[in-house]
């Protein structure tokens, strides 16, 4: 399984092409990454383009076999002070966990299973399933 990490880029066609050929496996994780990230209306917008635009470029691979939401974002935002990124997320720590769902949850993966209900999602890479 090959891993489209959600900090770099989102691959050419050939890449998606190649591996459907070789039988490749690919993780394909959104280009969220290790940050937390605002929830106004604008910016959310933007984000289901992106998201409606990448499912249907990639939906027909067979090579996709997961969609993830984005690189560490939950491990970002810590339970504690000893494990958070950001000081911010510990002060008020409802405030990012309702925006993170605004954007993940509400956001990319309402888009994603609109277009493609077909495949397996992951809220985040690593992820610890309740978020």
């Amino acid at each position: 399984t090959v891993r489209n990490w959600g900090g770099g880029i989102y691959q050419h066609d050939l890449f998606y092409e190649i591996c459907d050929k070789k039988g490749l496996m690919v993780w394909e994780e959104f280009m969220f990454a290790c940050s937390m990230y605002p929830r106004d209306a604008a910016f959310l917008n933007t984000v289901k383009e992106e998201v409606k635009h990448q499912v249907l470029r990639l939906m027909s691979h067979p090579s996709i076999i997961i969609w993830s939401g984005n690189n560490e974002n939950e491990l970002a935002m810590g339970s504690s002070t000893a494990t958070a990124w950001y000081v911010e997320t510990t002060i008020n720590p409802f405030r990012y966990v309702v925006d993170y769902s605004y954007l993940n949850t509400d956001t990319v993966y309402q888009t994603i299973h609109e277009y493609d209900p077909s495949r397996p999602w992951l809220p985040s890479s690593p992820s610890n399933g309740i978020l």
